[in-house]
């Protein structure tokens, strides 16, 4: 969800669509890439990060034009991107390359990184600098310190097999 510009994004393989909250308006074909995922509006809605698994980047788009803004390296198969409004950073998922790229969105540049181990998915974020992640292929779910860019904890999913969504719920 994109609340700045009131839409919802999705990725759809080689582009990103745009489905406005309000009208129900769709527009297609954004974000031209190559095994796209994860839309994620960043600098407070002025960009949207696209991870693209094809070149192994995060690339940042105008959210008005969608014009490339810049590009960054990551890790291999990026996938799933969060934002951690804690430490400021964009953690982007490399799911064949078992790491997290860590990302400043603001200046547009990898700052570090996470070995985690696995094919990695989808992330959330607490808000108070842990982030959770789930190991498809483990069939478990990491919680990391972002700030220490450390793994502090596995969690088995037993009787899961290749965990793919995630959410944090604050409340509970």
């Amino acid at each position: 969800v994109d609340p700045a510009n009131n839409r919802v994004l999705v990725a759809h393989g080689t582009s990103v669509v745009a489905l406005d909250i309000s009208t129900k308006a769709v527009t297609g074909a954004l974000a031209p890439g190559l095994v796209l995922h994860d839309p994620l509006p960043v600098n407070g809605g002025a960009e949207v990060l696209v991870t693209n698994g094809g070149t192994a980047e995060a690339v940042f788009f105008n959210a008005k034009t969608w014009a490339v803004v810049a590009k960054v390296k990551t890790g291999v198969g990026p996938d799933a991107a969060a934002f951690d409004a804690h430490s400021g950073l964009v953690l982007v998922m490399n799911h064949r390359g078992g790491d997290i790229t860590l990302i400043d969105p603001k200046a547009h540049a990898a700052v570090g990184s996470i070995v985690v181990g696995g094919d990695l998915e989808a992330a959330a974020v607490d808000g108070s600098g842990r982030a959770f992640v789930n190991v498809e292929n483990k069939n478990e779910i990491v919680v990391l310190d972002i700030a220490e860019r450390a793994v502090v904890k596995h969690y088995p999913l037993a009787g899961c097999d290749g965990p793919t969504g995630l959410a944090f719920d604050a409340a509970d």
